[in-house]
Order: C-alpha cells, then structure tokens, then sequence
C-alpha cells in the first residue's frame, strides 16, 4: 500500500468513525451536554470507575476485532469496517476519560524527542522544558 493509499484509508477510517459517533451521540449522552455521560452513569450503577467502563466498551470492540484476525469467515453482527471505527472513537473517547479525570498530569511523549506535558492549574498543553505556564502565569512543578 502506497502512502497515498494509506492516507486515502486514514481518512475513510476517521469519515466512518465520525458518522458513527453522529448517529449514537444522542442516545448516548440523552441530550447532555457531556459525550462522557453514558460511562459516568454505569459507572455510578455499577459502582465502578468511568474508566472502567469504557476499558468494557474498547475490549469488546477489539475482541471482535481479533476474533476477525483469528476467522475472518466467522459471521459478526456488526462490519469488520464499523469495528475498526469504533475503536478509533473508544480510544478518543477513552483518553477524554483520562484527562478530565485529572491523571494526564503526567508526561506524554510526542514523536521522539518531543515532550509535552499539561499545566496542573488549568490543564493547558505547554512543552515539558516550560517551568511557568504561559496560559495561566502558574509555575509548573
């Protein structure tokens, strides 16, 4: 597969993962404002974490995704397409978790000599050599 091609593959990717999120939004979040809603509510009826939740939603995605890899003649109930997709979107969905939950204070490495971190005062993006936030005027610790 060419780079082109690959691209060409991305963003059909990213166009199915979009429509799925437009079409299951709404009974998701039942008319919230926060995409996040429906893992906050199970995780309170359940008594477990937002997180948590959403580690159940991905895993069965990638499962039937592997189940895919290991039998690709094995009948599914939803395409092999939209699983990717929904991947693409629990992956987003799940690292939304991880930052309003207040964890991503920590380093997140970018490419390979590139590190970013978020200021713990408000939570803006600012390169791990910043020792004063510029967003906020808050010192990084």
């Amino acid at each position: 597969m060419t780079q082109t091609e690959f691209e060409e593959q991305c963003a059909t990717l990213h166009n199915v993962a979009a429509s799925i999120v437009a079409a299951k939004r709404a009974g998701y979040t039942q008319g919230n404002s926060d995409v996040l809603k429906n893992f906050k509510d199970t995780a309170t009826a359940t008594g477990t974490s937002p997180l948590q939740v959403w580690g159940v939603h991905f895993y069965k995605q990638l499962s039937a995704v592997m189940s895919y890899a290991k039998d690709p003649t094995i009948r599914q109930g939803e395409t092999i397409e939209s699983r990717f997709a929904d991947l693409l979107n629990y992956v987003q969905l799940g690292y939304a978790l991880y930052v309003e939950d207040g964890s991503k204070d920590q380093q997140i490495h970018i490419g390979t000599n590139f590190m970013v971190q978020q200021c713990p005062h408000c939570r803006s993006t600012i390169t791990a050599k910043e020792t004063i936030c510029p967003q906020c005027g808050n010192d990084i610790p």
